[in-house]
Formats: structure tokens, sequence, C-alpha cells
């Protein structure tokens, strides 16, 4: 088990599965996942009698993780990111469809969320800066690698994970830690330096993603640090933790 959101209005609760603690505790090994030892599945339950009522199989190499509704309280349908792809699978009452990572998608245009919203791309660091460990060959939306991110003279290490969204929509933090044997399997600076919590402004009239220069909160600082953040929560929640009861 991973994570779990529910629509109480249709007596629903959707899982997604990782896998067990001795598979993933000790770093990420690709080969755990042609063995089938890493979750693929979707599971909807009901919500009054706690019972599994259907089952979603995704893809083969696909591992469903934070998933969530739709903000709107009559919604059948919403999103879950998954691990190994870079992409959103987009699960309806019945199916499950491939969807690019935040991009529309025209062929669900009857239940698409992303009409006619254009696509904005922010990078927080992350494996692929130039410089780094990874060498992109080719890519069809950047015509090279991404800088290193350096924010108020700190050099970023690491990449995005966890984000909150304000209830005006207005300001997105990120965290830069996953799980701390996988951070220092990708990103050993991170276990030195610990995380970071970065802001990211969103223009909500003309649409566009802004990093903020001025805010920084430096955990590698902790008195008992350097500490690795990972979730990160409003008081009373974001507007995307919304359950519409």
């Amino acid at each position: 088990g991973y994570d779990f959101w529910y629509q109480p209005r249709h007596n629903v609760m959707v899982s997604t599965e990782w896998a067990a603690p001795n598979v993933f505790k000790d770093g990420f090994n690709p080969a755990h996942v042609e063995a089938g030892l890493y979750g693929s599945r979707i599971f909807v339950w009901d919500w009054q009698r706690h019972e599994i009522i259907q089952t979603l199989q995704m893809k083969d190499g696909l591992i469903p993780l934070e998933i969530r509704f739709l903000h709107d309280p009559t919604a059948t349908q919403g999103f879950v990111g998954c691990a190994l792809s870079s992409n959103i699978q987009r699960f309806y009452k019945n199916e499950v469809t491939l969807t690019p990572a935040f991009h529309p998608t025209p062929n669900t245009q009857p239940l698409s969320p992303f009409p006619s919203e254009p696509c904005f791309q922010i990078f927080l660091g992350g494996s692929i800066v130039r410089g780094g460990s990874v060498q992109v060959l080719e890519d069809q939306e950047l015509p090279c690698q991404p800088e290193p991110l350096v924010v108020k003279g700190k050099r970023i290490p690491g990449g995005p994970q966890m984000i909150q969204l304000s209830l005006d929509g207005k300001r997105l933090y990120a965290t830069s830690s996953l799980y701390s044997t996988w951070d220092k399997q990708f990103y050993p600076d991170l276990i030195r330096e610990g995380s970071v919590m970065l802001q990211i402004d969103v223009d909500t009239v003309n649409g566009g993603l802004k990093l903020n220069p001025n805010f920084l909160v430096d955990f590698g600082k902790e008195p008992r640090g350097p500490a690795l953040a990972h979730e990160l929560r409003y008081p009373g929640g974001d507007c995307s933790s919304d359950i519409w009861i």
C-alpha cells in the first residue's frame, strides 16, 4: 500500500501500491521491477463496506503512487503520478488512460480537465541539469539541458519531490527529498547537504510559473541536520485536499 484518496459522494476510495519495505528500503534495483516486486495497480474500495470492488491494472513498468480525484464535488475521475515513467495516468470510473506529464489530452476531450490550458514548465534541479551525471541525448521539448538551480547563493541538490499549493492557488511549495536510501543512491549531495523547500509563484490570471528567488528553507542547517524534508502540509489542508463532503 502507498497512497489513497476518497470520494464520499460516490462511496469510493482509491488506493495505490508501491512495494514491500524489504524491496525498497535498501535502494532502488531495476531488477525488482522486472521481477514484479513493485506495485502496478489501483484499487477501488467500497467506502462504507471497506471492501475492494474493482482493480485497475497499469501498463508494464508503471508504479502508481500519489493519487487524487479532480477538484470537483461530483468527480468520478482523477490522476495518479507514476514512478519510473515520468507520466501521469488519468483514471475514470471504469478505465485508465495514459497522459503525458502535465499535458492536455485532446483524445479525452469529453472528460479532459485541461481543454484549452497551456503547459508550463519549470526546473527545480533534478538529474538532467547541465554538468550532472545524466547526459540527455534527445529531448523534443528542450534545446539543451537546464542549468543547475541556484537560490540565494546556494546550489540546490536533488530535485522536487512533494508539493503543496496554497489555498488561493498562487504559491506552490516543493521539498526535495524522496526517501533517504534512494536520495543517497540518486543524489548523494542531498545526504551531505540536506534538502530544501522552495516556492514557485503561480500566475493565476495570465498563467505561468516562476521560482521565487527570495524564498529558501535550508534543512541542511537544522541543529541536528542535515535533515531530509519530504511531506509538507498547510494547517487544514491545501486547495487540492478539499474533499467536498
